[in-house]
């Protein structure tokens, strides 16, 4: 299923754009082209965008492809593993290192672009690329130019992948990430065979805190008495609560503003099972991370890294809103609502004001099960409309816990093109807080304070009303 969203009034300081598509079972990679597969510009607003300006990435729970479309379980790592390449400007390529003549691979594909590239609310790609692993590599890092400000960079891995066509060891494909002397680092906990992990080195700007880097295992991070939700398996859900404080981490202001990324890797050599291979990690309070997993089983071995950015800019601004999603899904192909393989489970949301502002983030998946039937636990996820998201997955065998954030990015102090004639003779300079920094200049010399406020809070107003307007496609 592809959805591209467009949004029929003038744009905010972000597009955002969602894609499925399905990688033949003979394709080691496919090229995906900007304006026939997907659009980062829709409205034709900003042709000159550039690399930097462009964020992809796998709206997957594992960071990879999520699997064949039909015949479930029982796929090797190495063919539904996926990485991306590709600048997304003009290509986007998923790469995976095996193929097999009956395992095709869906993927989904998430796009923020940024509109306005003087908002204060932007982010650079600063970098992006693969790292290859070879057979003994634990990490492999390159050197990063650019960067200004290291307090404000995130790491967002966008594909992972291991040669390995064994099943329980899935994890020698699994990756962390880490920003530090100009140098970003992958690291898996388990040897034995290549792999790849795609990487992008984003920037934020100054609207946003520091990131805060959150690196634990599963052991680190505690009990408690149950007050939380639990799984139905027959062996109870085991959810664990620790303040972010308790993890090297500080109090955020608002979890309305923020979304966390949460990578897994496992330092462990033995076989792992799908109640092993994946971990629900919700952000659940200012000072607090939630844990659900279906084992306790070498909790110890279990490496989470939580990047976590939280908007905090000028009052003048629409902030983001992040609507932090956990719920719990049966298995069984027969009598569930899923229905037949490969399953779509449709889950409402609270209405977002924009599709077209919209990404998924931050998911994670927890599945139930000792086995190794990959790849359980995998699924994809796209905004569907404005009061749902689609989660797919290959095998509906086993009961999962899933866990996502549904994030409207900030719509910065600014003023739309099709009002900035009406701007040119209305400001001052002490006005300028809802005008975007381009048009500061043509503002400077006019009118009074009041005027110029008066026409972004009508401006902002309107985008606020607007949000229903999107149009999304969807073709399979």
């Amino acid at each position: 299923m592809t959805l591209l969203t467009t949004l029929s009034n003038s744009p905010p300081d972000f597009w955002t754009g969602c894609f499925s598509k399905v990688m033949p079972t003979v394709a080691y990679s496919v090229t995906y082209t900007n304006g026939v597969d997907y659009d980062i510009d829709p409205e034709g607003v900003s042709p000159g965008l550039l690399a930097e300006d462009c964020l992809a990435y796998l709206v997957n729970s594992r960071h990879s492809g999520m699997g064949r479309t039909s015949g479930g379980a029982n796929q090797d790592p190495y063919e539904h593993g996926v990485w991306l390449t590709g600048d997304v400007v003009n290509t986007i390529t998923v790469n995976r290192l095996g193929i097999s003549s009956a395992v095709d691979c869906r993927v989904t594909i998430g796009i923020v672009a940024v509109v306005d590239p003087n908002s204060d609310s932007r982010f650079w790609v600063r970098q992006r690329g693969p790292l290859t692993f070879g057979n003994s590599d634990f990490t492999k890092s390159a050197a990063v130019s650019g960067v200004e400000d290291a307090t404000r960079v995130w790491v967002c891995i966008t594909g992972q992948q291991t040669s390995n066509t064994s099943r329980p060891q899935s994890h020698q494909g699994y990756f962390t990430a880490d920003y530090s002397g100009g140098n970003v680092e992958l690291a898996r906990g388990q040897t034995g065979l290549g792999a790849v992990g795609s990487y992008s080195v984003v920037e934020w700007g100054s609207d946003w805190r520091p990131v805060q880097r959150l690196a634990f295992t599963s052991g680190d991070i505690g009990s408690d008495s149950g007050s939380h939700d639990t799984w139905s398996f027959a062996s109870p859900t085991v959810t664990n609560v620790a303040p972010i404080t308790n993890l090297g981490g500080s109090v955020l202001i608002d979890i309305s503003r923020a979304f966390p990324d949460c990578q897994y890797r496992i330092n462990h050599t033995s076989s792992q099972g799908n109640n092993d291979l994946g971990e629900v990690i919700e952000l659940t309070g200012v000072d607090e991370l939630t844990s659900r997993t279906n084992t306790t089983t070498d909790s110890g071995f279990k490496n989470h890294v939580v990047w976590i950015s939280e908007w905090d800019g000028h009052p003048d601004a629409t902030p983001p809103i992040a609507e932090h999603i956990s719920h719990f899904r049966e298995g069984g192909v027969d009598g569930t609502p899923e229905g037949t393989e490969e399953g779509v489970t449709t889950t409402t949301i609270t209405e977002v004001v924009s599709e077209s502002n919209t990404s998924i983030l931050g998911s994670t998946v927890s599945s139930d099960g000792t086995g190794a039937g990959s790849p359980r636990g995998r699924v994809d996820f796209c905004l569907a409309s404005s009061t749902t998201v689609d989660e797919t997955r290959s095998e509906t065998s086993r009961s999962e816990r899933r866990a996502y954030t549904v994030f409207q990015w900030p719509v910065g102090a600014m003023v739309f093109a099709n009002r900035r004639a009406e701007i040119s003779s209305a400001g001052s300079a002490a006005a300028l807080l809802g005008v975007a920094r381009s048009e500061r200049s043509e503002v400077a010399s006019a009118g009074s304070a009041a005027a110029s406020l008066g026409v972004a809070g009508s401006e902002r107003s309107e985008l606020r009303q607007a949000g229903s307007a999107g149009s999304a496609i969807h073709s399979l």
